[in-house]
């Protein structure tokens, strides 16, 4: 067996053609990103068929090999919907842990900051993850609000522009609860001014909440 030790963002090849990348490690989950080629079968080992005794004694027993499946059955899930799928279990079991007490605190924020920026970034999920933990808590402190805007800034920005379906969502976030706050606000001025353009349905969506 080959031993390597790869960080976030690095990568390994297979046979010229299968391209493993280490996308995020957060405690025990590695988070892999594969790129194959087309009729290239990926599944987890746990959904392998067990392998069958030998037919005689002394005499190795054969590896079934993995035929391409037409279907999209939960056993041929792509192994991106695999670790997504585990991922969001994790965040799951976080979100009970840190919403126990209905609060979250500066130690609570600590855990919640080392588990999402593992690998130096925050996607889509992960901002939902933070939406949720906001929307039910009975109480936040100041440190996850700002851990909070940081986040969903970044992630709405990662292209440096603020599209239609970019404002869509913001819109249907900032008023889950009916209104908008001071903080939220700041939030929308922030993102504006770094912006490098943002759509007419954001720009709306500052004017009637900034300008109001």
């Amino acid at each position: 067996m080959l031993v390597l030790s790869r960080r976030p963002g690095e990568q390994i090849v297979l046979d010229g053609s299968v391209r493993v990348t280490v996308l995020a490690v957060r405690g025990q989950s590695v988070r892999l990103g594969i790129a194959a080629p087309d009729g290239v079968t990926i599944r987890r080992q746990e959904l392998l068929p067990l392998e069958p005794p030998a037919a005689h004694a002394g005499q190795p027993s054969r590896v079934p090999r993995l035929a391409a499946t037409q279907g999209a059955g939960r056993d041929s899930l792509s192994p991106v919907s695999c670790v997504e799928e585990r991922i969001m279990a994790d965040l799951k079991r976080l979100k009970a842990e840190i919403l126990a007490d209905g609060t979250i605190d500066d130690g609570e924020v600590e855990i919640i900051r080392r588990e999402l920026y593992a690998d130096g970034q925050i996607d889509k999920d992960e901002v939902e993850f933070l939406i949720a933990l906001r929307n039910e808590a009975r109480a936040t402190c100041p440190a996850f609000n700002e851990l909070f805007f940081k986040a969903v800034k970044q992630n709405v920005l990662t292209d440096g522009t603020i599209d239609a379906t970019e404002a869509r969502w913001l819109r249907q976030m900032l008023f889950a609860d009916g209104k908008v706050d001071e903080f939220e606000k700041r939030f929308l001025r922030d993102l504006k001014a770094e912006a490098k353009s943002v759509s007419r349905e954001f720009q709306q969506l500052y004017d009637e909440c900034v300008k109001a």
